[in-house]
């Protein structure tokens, strides 16, 4: 696709009045090819400027005194037509679930959802709860991706990282869940249009109220009603409805991106990587989640009933572990008897306090999934190796050990500066990795603790002498985009691989 450029707007930005467009996220243009989608005001895209062209359709007296929930924060709307306006963001301040809206029967006035709805796993009750939050007398603005340019919903079960995390693509046939879903609710299709680029966006509007219908068709002249039959026999289910009921996804991905419980939000008083950056420490412990999604979700794959967290340290990623597999035996590990003391009461888990050195460990329990996040980064390679090797000694018949590396990306950043890693030189690390040999380069005042890199083919060598392991994934930068991520699984039989003879 050709990188966009600054130009000016066909019309001026409907939410800044900005005059100048520049290039999408990853320098996309717009959908005509030719446009550029950005306004350099205020950084507002098309789907923005066409939910904003709906609303100034919409924008009445009435907003005035309106009490406005929405999910996720976007510029279809200004909170200053509004009495109130509370926003909902996923790990943010304000978490709904959007699945079970933790609010009472028609608390708002207005409830706005844009480009989330995708994003969870029951798309169904989290229509439903939309509905139910909205008074009757008001509305729910929703929208998302892409039902004006699909014929058929396409539903892969969980979020896929190609996909922008989606659970789904919507189509045209997206009416047919509202039927399902929403029974006698009015539901309108509307087309909005941004005046900057003349891109085209669909959304709905939908209300439990006649005379909100009435008002929308004649606020808004394209919207289109949907038939969604008849009402419920009992008017009181309509009325005052039961919470939707949140089925536990059954995927693993969606377990682990989507998790039946919310991940713990409780912090260590001596976790210095929360207290320093506190999204980014749950931005970084949720992304484990889709790296070990990635590695275990496999034909056949069942949820893990045990897992072990191999130097937690305060529960970055436990948490995030305890949030997907609830029922899981689990147990933490470290070498911080605070932390690990901290980790087993916060995230209900067995401690394990560890020695600092790998040769003492002994593990007698079974694990089906095995973390362990920026351990072997640390180690040097006899130590490295020892690791391993509990690691396979510990798995559960077809179980996962997910552990995580330094490789190219770490060695480019070390060797031209661009992070210090807590070394002054690396070189004689580097020189090593570049050989396709183990790295390593200890802390200043220690023998066996520092910074290593560890080359994939080091990897493979290491699993090949093991017959009963397989190695599932090597991926570079998968973590954070950081640090490479090995995925090991101890093989249902323990015959060995046999070599391949003509």
């Amino acid at each position: 696709m050709t990188k966009a450029t600054k130009a000016p707007a066909t019309k001026p930005c409907n939410i800044c009045d900005g005059k100048d467009l520049g290039p999408g996220p990853g320098g996309r243009m717009s959908y005509d090819g030719v446009s550029s989608p950005r306004c350099t005001a205020c950084q507002s895209l098309e789907r923005h400027r066409a939910f904003r062209s709906v609303f100034n359709q919409l924008k009445d007296h009435s907003f005035k005194n309106a009490k406005v929930l929405q999910f996720s924060t976007d510029r279809s709307n200004d909170a200053r037509w509004f009495s109130s306006h509370e926003i909902s963001e996923y790990e943010g301040d304000n978490p709904l679930d959007l699945q079970n809206i933790d609010r009472p029967n028609e608390s708002y006035d207005i409830v706005v959802c844009n480009h989330v709805i995708e994003h969870v796993a029951d798309d169904r009750a989290a229509m439903r709860e939309l509905v139910r939050t909205a008074k009757d007398s008001g509305f729910v603005f929703l929208s998302f991706p892409d039902p004006l340019r699909l014929d058929k919903t396409n539903e892969w079960g969980y979020p896929d990282d190609t996909q922008h995390g989606h659970y789904r693509l919507y189509g045209k046939d997206v009416r047919q869940k509202f039927k399902e879903e929403l029974p006698g609710v009015h539901v309108f299709a509307v087309t909005g249009t941004d005046p900057c680029t003349g891109s085209t966006e669909g959304l709905w509007l939908i209300t439990a109220s006649d005379k909100r219908a009435e008002w929308i068709q004649q606020q808004v002249p394209n919207a289109q009603r949907i038939d969604t039959g008849n009402k419920d026999q009992n008017p009181s289910e309509r009325t005052n409805p039961t919470k939707a009921t949140i089925k536990n996804p059954s995927t693993i991905m969606g377990r682990l991106l989507s998790p039946p419980a919310k991940p713990s939000r409780e912090l260590a008083p001596n976790d210095n990587m929360g207290a320093s950056n506190l999204d980014r420490y749950f931005t970084v412990g949720r992304d484990a989640m889709r790296v070990i999604g990635s590695a275990i979700n496999r034909p056949g794959a069942q949820i893990p009933e045990s897992v072990l967290d191999f130097a937690c340290g305060w529960g970055r990623v436990a948490r995030h572990l305890r949030a997907s597999f609830p029922d899981a035996q689990m147990v933490c590990a470290d070498v911080w008897k605070d932390a690990v003391d901290f980790t087993s009461k916060a995230f209900d888990a067995e401690p394990m306090q560890l020695s600092t050195d790998p040769n003492e460990y002994e593990i007698t329990t079974k694990f089906d999934l095995i973390w362990c996040g920026s351990l072997i980064t640390h180690l040097p390679e006899d130590r490295a190796r020892r690791v391993i090797d509990m690691f396979a000694n510990a798995l559960n018949p077809n179980g996962v050990a997910v552990f995580t590396t330094h490789g190219r990306s770490v060695r480019h950043r070390k060797a031209n500066n661009i992070y210090s890693y807590s070394v002054d030189d690396a070189s004689t690390a580097i020189e090593s990795f570049d050989n396709n040999k183990y790295g390593f380069a200890p802390y200043k005042g220690e023998t066996n603790y520092g910074f290593s890199l560890t080359p994939m083919n080091w990897i493979v060598n290491e699993i090949l002498q093991r017959p009963d392991m397989t190695q599932v994934q090597y991926s570079e930068r998968a973590w954070d985009d950081h640090q490479d991520v090995v995925a090991i699984q101890r093989r249902s039989t323990t015959e060995p691989h046999r070599p391949i003879t003509t």
